[in-house]
């Protein structure tokens, strides 16, 4: 990893651009209703893509902030029924 920071480094202070690197990492994770998990509630369908297939569960979504050796999370949120989506917390996330 430090090899590949030092090239994007590189790459950018030789094309003038001294901005710090930021990245900005989204993640949804399902967590299906399994038998284990009867009294589960609020679940919806989500795409599963280990599965291949929709699944019911519920989808948390974490966004997290990397900028010079630094990390934040914001977050986590849970889509919950008739609310948001997973791609709405992802825009809402981008425009705050």
């Amino acid at each position: 990893m430090d090899h590949l920071m030092s090239r994007i480094r590189q790459a950018r202070r030789k094309a003038g651009d001294l901005r710090p690197i930021l990245f900005l990492i989204i993640d949804n994770t399902n967590c299906p209703k399994t038998p284990s998990s009867k009294k589960i509630e609020r679940l919806e369908s989500h795409h599963s893509h280990k599965d291949g297939k929709s699944v019911w569960a519920h989808c948390v979504v974490t966004s997290h902030v990397i900028a010079q050796g630094h990390f934040t999370e914001i977050g986590p949120a849970i889509p919950g029924k008739g609310s948001m989506n997973a791609i709405h917390i992802v825009i809402a996330v981008l425009l705050t």
